[in-house]
């Protein structure tokens, strides 16, 4: 999916028939080979399995935390907030981790391609809001933080997720 999947017209708003979903769900709890007609079937997984997924992985401090940065959510965050956000993402559990990691770097990803999918920070971040069950500010956060992806003349350290890289 995360090749060529992403210029897909309203990845990740667009769902795919539920029968289809289940099958593929099916098939991933077997371990089976997926094999994805189109991206939207694949988008509609990861969207099922995170809404399946049996606790937060985020904890309500690191929510709390989002409300103290002072920064322009559009932006880079460059207060104080930055590195107690580093420090508790890196506590939550290393499982936890790399899958937020994974989910907002791809996140990223899709919004790169947003003049063909049509699908910005504000749609994903009200997206992920509800699948996450977490405030859009705290989306829009991870989003615009997880790494330099957006921001081609920021900085390129400093970010959430640094030290994790998507393998295609």
């Amino acid at each position: 999916m995360q090749s060529t999947m992403l210029r897909r017209m309203g990845i990740y708003r667009v769902s795919s028939p539920k029968s289809r979903l289940d099958e593929l769900e099916k098939k991933a709890n077997e371990g089976a080979p997926l094999n994805f007609v189109e991206g939207h079937e694949a988008a509609g997984l990861i969207k099922r399995f995170l809404r399946q997924l049996p606790e937060p992985l985020l904890t309500a401090d690191i929510e709390m935390l989002v409300k103290e940065c002072a920064c322009n959510w559009r932006s880079i965050c460059r207060c104080a907030v930055r590195d107690k956000m580093r420090e508790r993402l890196h506590r939550i559990g290393k499982a936890q981790f790399h899958l937020l990691a994974y989910m907002f770097l791809h996140v990223q990803n899709v919004i790169r391609m947003e003049s063909e999918n049509k699908m910005g920070i504000h749609a994903l971040g009200l997206l992920f809001q509800t699948v996450l069950d977490i405030s859009r500010q705290l989306v829009c956060y991870l989003i615009v933080n997880a790494s330099a992806r957006l921001f081609p003349d920021a900085p390129k350290n400093g970010y959430l997720f640094d030290e994790v890289t998507i393998v295609p």
